[in-house]
């Protein structure tokens, strides 16, 4: 169940942009979603248009994850649709979570970009409650967003594949709003909000 009690919202095919290798995500509506092969397509089935996760091989489970000292587990307490111009990470058991929402006047343009470590996959790539000119894609560097954000809430949720013992897989999110990097400030991680010291910001799987 996603963070507004209701499922994810279905995905909406967009036009192709050119001069990109892409490969729409199957049965895709609302929200549009794009993949690469190879980068979300290995090891995966589609069920009703969306990416399913094989089960990882020897047993591996996803988390939990942290950024430094801080843990990212939990929805942040303080999360609420129309709060100030704010973004939201955070892991539970069902997954990763993104979510930007801005009561200020006009409209405003979240864009971000999270890279997996090498060996690791975004699965299972979900929209929530995106309008028809929000959009996401998955390429060779990770899964970009563009969110046209009022006091509404619009969002990502995916997973992480990978579980390689040798080091654990990492996430780097580099977030943008209306064109400059995002204050750290104002995004807030884990069920405590706490805040990273800069943007990009890298989290890990712990071991």
């Amino acid at each position: 169940m996603t963070d507004d009690h209701r499922p994810a919202a279905p995905d909406r095919a967009a036009a192709r942009p050119r001069g990109r290798s892409r490969t729409r995500a199957a049965g895709a509506a609302c929200a549009s979603v794009l993949t690469v092969s190879g980068v979300v397509g290995v090891g995966l089935t589609t069920i009703g248009g969306v990416a399913q996760a094989a089960p990882a091989a020897g047993g591996c489970v996803d988390g939990p994850w942290t950024l430094g000292d801080i843990s990212v587990q939990g929805r942040p307490d303080q999360f609420v649709a129309g709060a100030r111009g704010r973004t939201y990470v955070w892991h539970d058991a069902d997954g990763w979570h993104l979510r930007s929402t801005d009561a200020t006047p006009g409209p405003h343009h979240y864009t971000g970009t999270i890279t997996p470590s090498p060996g690791a996959s975004l699965v299972d790539i979900r929209a929530v409650r995106l309008d028809p000119q929000d959009r996401f894609v998955v390429e060779q560097d990770g899964l970009h967003y563009s969110f046209t954000t009022h006091e509404g809430v619009d969002g990502v949720d995916f997973r992480v594949t990978g579980c390689h013992r040798s080091a654990p897989e990492s996430l780097t999110f580099t977030l943008r709003k209306d064109g400059h990097g995002d204050d750290p400030q104002l995004i807030d991680i884990g069920d405590k909000g706490k805040h990273p010291d800069t943007d990009p910001f890298t989290v890990r799987r712990a071991d």
